[in-house]
């Protein structure tokens, strides 16, 4: 159920996304956002077995990870035209596929090393790894 509230939550965030990428500075939208996944992240155990928080939960979670997404492909149509455009597009989508395919097998190791946690632990990890990338975009683009 939570994982269908998950791709649920990810398909009602793109509107207000939508909204808030043509609305905010995008680096800043995905360094909140992929900070307050980190966050998530720490709640799950503590959400897991409450229905109506993990239900809640998950939907936000799931907003925010598609917002991540939607925010990527506006900084990379804004930057970008034409051939270049198509590029950036595909490897954006290649690196997004790739972690599809990397993170549940990595979280299915995760949870063989640490049980209750090991999801959660990873996706914390690759979250972590993740947002200095961001964060350097909003500190690079406030010093110009």
């Amino acid at each position: 159920l939570l994982l269908a509230v998950l791709g649920v939550g990810g398909i009602v965030g793109q509107v207000p996304f939508g909204w808030l990428v043509d609305s905010v500075d995008r680096y800043l939208l995905v360094t909140v956002s992929v900070a307050l996944m980190i966050v998530g992240t720490a709640l799950v155990p503590m959400v897991v077995d409450q229905p109506v928080w993990g239900i809640v939960h998950f939907l936000v979670f799931g907003a925010l990870h598609g917002g991540v997404y939607t925010a990527g492909m506006a900084i990379l149509g804004a930057q970008f035209r034409g051939a270049d455009l198509a590029s950036g597009s595909s490897a954006f989508g290649v690196t997004w596929g790739a972690g599809y395919m990397a993170g549940p097998a990595l979280g299915g190791l995760a949870m063989r090393a640490v049980p209750e946690i090991g999801v959660p632990l990873s996706l914390a990890l690759f979250l972590f790894a993740y947002l200095p990338l961001p964060l350097a975009a909003v500190l690079r683009r406030r010093r110009s």
